[in-house]
């Protein structure tokens, strides 16, 4: 009886073990198209993950050459002119040519541009910082940075006559239009 019922254990573990053989093809179907739903649902969002990253990195770009042409006039004693050209080819440069150690440029490859609200989309602005770092504008002046793939927009102020940079968030409808902290 004992070895009876040992062998029928035996012979039905057999059988289970014979029919676990692989996965079949509407289980691999089925995995597919799931993978394939969650890949669906997952691209937009990464895409505008990338987007704000690319955004972010621009606006460091931007506020880095700026505040280097500032410490350029006061470490040399001379005022420096920055020039910040808008729009999706945009960029910013120095001079004299050293006021702007690495000038920034952007293309219509990086789907970056640069705007001076309201909607200012081309010719161009400058700044100039004394010798001793102050600016010669005759009011703040707001930069907006914008991307493909992204609503948002970032802003980047200078502020007058101290030339102190501050950076942030820009929204048209708030009142300030650009809002730091974010």
């Amino acid at each position: 009886m004992l070895l009876q019922h040992f062998t029928l254990k035996l012979f039905r573990r057999k059988l289970l073990v014979a029919h676990n053989q692989g996965f079949t093809l509407i289980e691999l179907l089925i995995t597919l198209i799931i993978a394939g739903i969650l890949a669906a649902v997952a691209t937009p969002s990464m895409l505008g993950l990338m987007a704000r990253n690319e955004l972010k990195d621009a606006q460091n770009q931007v506020k880095g050459a700026i505040q280097n042409a500032q410490r350029v006039a006061m470490k040399k004693g001379k005022s420096c002119t920055v020039t910040i050209s808008l729009g999706s080819t945009g960029g910013i440069s120095g001079t004299p040519a050293n006021c702007v150690s690495s000038p920034v440029t952007f293309d219509s490859v990086d789907g970056i541009a640069i705007l001076k609200p309201p909607s200012t989309t081309s010719g161009s602005e400058t700044i100039t910082f004394s010798h001793k770092g102050t600016t010669m504008v005759a009011s703040n002046l707001t930069i907006v940075l914008s991307k493909t793939f992204t609503t948002d927009q970032k802003c980047l102020v200078i502020s007058e006559p101290l030339g102190i940079l501050r950076t942030g968030r820009y929204d048209a409808s708030k009142t300030p239009p650009c809002k730091s902290g974010f």
